[in-house]
């Protein structure tokens, strides 16, 4: 499925059962104890998922913060209980705005409101390989430009010349890396847009975490496609979404 097809999820809500207005939750007056999040129903057997997606993506998001939240939820309930004691305000708050009054779930407007705060958190996750915070220390560290390279000449979805890089086997880590250059003729001597890199989650599932570091060699929170920024890692899981292992996964869209 290319990335095209998947990028139509941007404009997805949650649909709950309740046709009833409800007032969105709020955290004056008293302490978040825990929240009602409305869950989309699968639709199994269809080539593309989009409530799939957006469900897996929500609890991709949450496990930063709640480790065992994928354990908690069954693949047809209708919601799930969140507890507001492991979240920051700053999620606590994305959550609550994301909740409609219609009783939907903006997911879109939830991963796009984590930014910053959310690549910390989950990048202290990371025991084997913390990412560095710049670009300089992450090449020091793992010497990937000595790695065997795949040149893509002109991108697809970046509309420039791409690098691509994978970690060697006997790494301590596994981690993918794509390198944008500012060239469409595949010039590697050319500027550095971006470098992008994924790294393989350490809970035992089969996700992985995506980090950018722009053209100063500073993490992130956007990327380039194109001439166009759009916000980071949440963009990027668009196109890295594989579907049949429900997982957000090294899936290079040249």
């Amino acid at each position: 499925m290319g990335c095209r097809t998947i990028l139509l999820v941007g404009a997805l809500s949650f649909s709950f059962l309740a046709s009833a207005q409800k007032p969105r939750p709020s955290l004056r007056g008293a302490a978040c104890e825990t929240l009602k999040v409305p869950l989309p129903a699968l639709n199994p057997g269809r080539d593309f998922d989009r409530n799939a997606f957006s469900r897996d993506g929500l609890l991709y998001l949450l496990a930063t913060w709640i480790p065992d939240v994928t354990n908690a939820v069954g693949p047809s309930d209708p919601e799930m209980t969140v507890p507001c004691a492991p979240l920051p305000p700053t999620v606590q708050i994305a959550l609550i705005n994301s909740l409609l009054p219609d009783g939907s779930f903006d997911y879109n407007r939830f991963r796009n409101a984590l930014g910053a705060p959310y690549l910390e958190a989950r990048s202290r996750q990371h025991r084997a390989y913390s990412p560095p915070a710049t670009l300089a220390e992450f090449k020091a560290a793992t010497g990937f430009e000595q790695w065997p390279v795949e040149v893509v000449t002109r991108s697809r979805i970046k509309d420039f010349t791409r690098a691509v890089y994978h970690s060697p086997a006997g790494a301590p880590y596994t981690v993918s890396i794509a390198v944008t250059h500012d060239s469409q003729s595949g010039d590697l001597t050319t500027a550095v847009r971006e470098t992008e890199f994924l790294l393989r989650r350490e809970d035992g599932s089969k996700n992985w975490d995506f980090y950018v570091y722009d053209a100063t060699g500073k993490l992130a929170t956007q990327s380039h496609f194109g001439r166009n920024l759009m916000p980071a890692p949440s963009i990027c899981m668009n196109c890295h979404y594989d579907s049949a292992d429900r997982a957000f996964v090294p899936l290079m869209r040249r």
